[in-house]
């Protein structure tokens, strides 16, 4: 009966959860996968990743120059929907809109857009900023297409210098131009905005920003209300009761505070919880946990402590669990957090975080991967030259098929594996970067900015003037383990791809840097004067040999005729100045074992190394001699581990002792050797006897010097109660030295003490 019960529980719980997901409004994630496609290339499976998906009743829609298609859908689950784009869809470069569509109770909810790139792959090169002003300082940004003609428009968030805040709409033009003015409306709190089609009335996307509604008649003509939260500050939007309605996620009061659009314009006030933050940084939803519901993540931006709190999405109308899944961003102690952003960077199926954050000189970025379960590893860091203020966004920008980053005034290009590389500038002087689009329909991702003097918005388009080649490397760095001194490691590979539109020329590959002897490359890459054709790739293949310990910092430098050359590929590598080839000694309680370590000299450096010994177990010891050493020259240190014998007894050498049976009865033998030395009467010795004596003092000497196990010397037994356990004991040599600056450099080897 009990069996019965528990399964009709479990069908009702499968059948709410099944009738949550089919009514939810779907959300796409990035990256679409690929990202991008060049024109006139095959058709392609498209991989859509988000939350709310559905089996049934479910399209695809492909939006590019006005004409929409509908997609054949291969594969559907609750996370992910896999679709077949037909070579007639990328004939031609531009930018297609991707949505899905779902119908819920007789209407048609549709998902958020998100932006497939049709173009050559190209180096991002932009035109000189195009500056449209507000009268005030741009705090936010939304693009999207509020009158429906097919153009992305620009919705800027503004304060004035009265202090009052407005929402100013650029409904944009052919060409990736806006009006000279905009149509501004007044709002309660312009620093953060939201979109969403709140009514379902074919599609017109509105506005909320701070506790101000503007509603689109679907022209791009908003009308003012106001929502029933005085104080409240919008971040993210989703259904996140799964219900079909969108929901707004924001800030009240210093909680998160959940609105429920009721579908006609009204919002009513859901879910408010505390989230332990101390200083609000900025939210966004995505499915951090793969379960097909959205998440939220609220960023503390708090110098003392900055961290991402996760709470996760509850089958059903329980809207967001309140208890949260912390992860701690790593910058040093007060630095700034600016700005994240979500996407699976890495490919691990699991969305990640990029967040943008200020050290104490310069800028960083840093790749917070996905654990999936709310949770993030950090990844890939990158430093960045000026500070950054603004928002970090992702996009394609040399449409090479994987997601690229942009910041403050940089662009970080995305190598596969979550890595990036070298930060480029984006070719204007706009710190405070809002948002990205592709404004011009020529299938590249612009730029939006906030001027230097914060009196307008740029437009920053890219550009490409004419077929250049380009260089992608992957990856942008190469870190070797580490290799003992004098050997060579196993080779690791670069790929150079010309993700130009033009041939590329390399004139060489070699290596620049202080330890530049210490790598070696072979490549299978086009020698001068032939060429990489554009779109193609070779492989450089990197070897690390060091010649002295410490670490090695070099970096692959190749020469070629595009942009940024010479392109550059920082490599390091590490040799232990502590090695052994002594890593195992069985020894029978009372014996002594000695191990030895070798220091290697480092480069450029004679430090005084302090050695230490740790892990011997009870009833024994383990010291180094000599425990330090002024490392000027290659240097052998003695280690020796001495057990203890449990008193009155030998052990038995007919006894089961495995390899050391054979030492205990040569042992045995000596020690009746000696004592029949002092048994053998003396007076009656002759010459012959004398040599007897002699043979035989020998034997007893080597005898009991073979009881003693050595990596390196002798040593000998004690006599102590109760005697060292049977067992094998990893001890650990540990090595210490202080630079001049720093924290201290410490290399250990490990042995094994086997008791027996």
């Amino acid at each position: 009966m009990r069996s019965t019960n528990i399964f009709v529980v479990c069908i009702i719980f499968l059948s709410t959860w099944a009738m949550a997901q089919s009514n939810s409004i779907p959300y796409i994630e990035q990256p679409l996968a690929p990202t991008a496609a060049q024109p006139g290339g095959a058709g392609f499976t498209l991989t859509i990743t988000g939350a709310g998906f559905t089996s049934d009743l479910q399209h695809v829609f492909w939006e590019q120059n006005g004409t929409v298609t509908d997609l054949p859908i291969t594969t559907s689950t609750a996370t992910q929907i896999t679709t077949t784009v037909p070579a007639g869809n990328i004939a031609g470069a531009g930018t297609a809109w991707v949505s899905v569509e779902t119908e819920i109770t007789g209407l048609f909810a549709t998902s958020n857009v998100e932006y497939f790139q049709i173009a050559t792959p190209a180096f991002p090169q932009f035109a000189d900023p195009v500056d449209y002003h507000f009268g005030g300082t741009a705090e936010s940004a939304l693009v999207a297409d509020f009158n429906g003609d097919g153009i992305l428009d620009l919705a800027v968030g503004v304060m004035l210098p009265t202090g009052a805040s407005e929402v100013c709409i650029l409904l944009g033009i052919s060409g990736g131009t806006f009006p000279s003015s905009p149509t501004c409306y007044p709002v309660d709190n312009a620093s953060s905005m939201v979109e969403g089609v709140f009514i379902p009335d074919g599609g017109a996307l509105d506005i909320v920003a701070g506790d101000t509604y503007l509603e689109n008649n679907g022209s791009g003509v908003f009308t003012v209300k106001s929502l029933p939260t005085t104080g409240f500050v919008p971040y993210a939007v989703g259904d996140f009761s799964q219900t079909g309605e969108l929901y707004i996620a924001g800030t009240l009061n210093g909680n998160v505070q959940i609105l429920q659009s009721q579908g006609d314009g009204v919002f009513a006030v859901g879910q408010n919880f505390a989230t332990s933050t101390t200083e609000f940084g900025g939210m966004l939803t995505a499915d951090f946990n793969g379960d097909g519901i959205l998440d939220l993540a609220v960023l503390d931006i708090y110098p003392m402590d900055p961290v991402v709190r996760v709470f996760l999405g509850a089958a059903g109308t329980a809207g967001f669990n309140t208890t949260f899944k912390e992860t701690a961003i790593t910058p040093a102690l007060n630095d700034t957090v600016v700005a994240f952003t979500a996407a699976d960077f890495n490919g691990n199926g699991n969305q990640g975080l990029a967040v943008a954050y200020n050290p104490s000189t310069g800028g960083e970025v840093l790749i917070l991967n996905g654990n999936g379960d709310g949770t993030f590893t950090s990844g890939f860091s990158e430093a960045l030259a000026t500070p950054i203020s603004g928002a970090i966004v992702a996009a394609d920008f040399n449409e090479d098929g994987i997601l690229d980053l942009a910041t403050g005034t940089y662009v970080l290009l995305g190598n596969r594996g979550g890595t990036f590389q070298t930060p480029i500038g984006d070719g204007g002087d706009e710190a405070f970067l809002l948002a990205t689009g592709d404004f011009n329909g020529d299938g590249r991702p612009d730029l939006v900015a906030q001027d230097v003097a914060n009196t307008s918005v740029a437009v920053i388009l890219q550009q490409i003037t004419a077929a250049a080649p380009a260089v992608t490397l992957a990856p942008s760095t190469l870190t070797f383990s580490t290799q003992i001194v004098g050997t060579t490691s196993a080779a690791q590979p670069v790929t150079l791809t010309n993700s130009g539109s033009a041939a590329l020329t390399i004139t060489s590959i070699g290596f620049t840097g202080a330890n530049a002897s210490e790598f070696a490359q072979t490549n299978n890459c086009p020698p001068a004067p032939a060429t990489l054709a554009a779109g193609s790739n070779c492989s450089i293949k990197v070897t690390f040999t060091p010649t002295a310990a410490g670490t090695a910092a070099a970096s692959i430098s190749i020469a070629d005729n595009a942009t940024g050359s010479p392109q550059t590929v920082p490599i390091a590598g590490t040799a232990p100045f502590l090695t052994t080839t002594c890593t195992s000694l069985t020894v029978v309680p009372g014996q002594t074992a000695i191990f030895t370590v070798d220091l290697t000299p480092i480069n450029g450096l004679t430090p005084t190394v302090a050695l230490s010994c740790s892990g011997a177990p009870a009833l024994a010891t383990c010291t180094v001699s000599p425990n330090s050493v002024t490392l000027s020259a290659a240097t052998t240190a003695q280690v020796t581990a001495t057990t203890t014998q449990a008193t009155g007894f030998l052990q038995s050498p007919f006894e089961h002792s495995n390899g050391n049976r054979m030492a205990g009865l040569v042992g045995l033998v000596g020690i009746t050797g000696f004592a029949a030395l002092v048994v053998l009467p003396g007076k009656r010795r002759v010459k012959p006897g004398r040599r007897l004596y002699g043979l035989i003092f020998l034997l007893c000497l080597l005898a009991t010097v073979a009881t003693l196990p050595s990596c390196g010397g002798g040593g000998g037994g004690g006599v102590d109660p109760p005697g060292t356990a049977v067992g094998t004991y990893p001890l650990t040599v540990t090595g210490t030295f202080q630079l001049a600056t720093g924290a201290p450099i410490t290399e250990t080897v490990s042995f094994n003490l086997v008791v027996k």
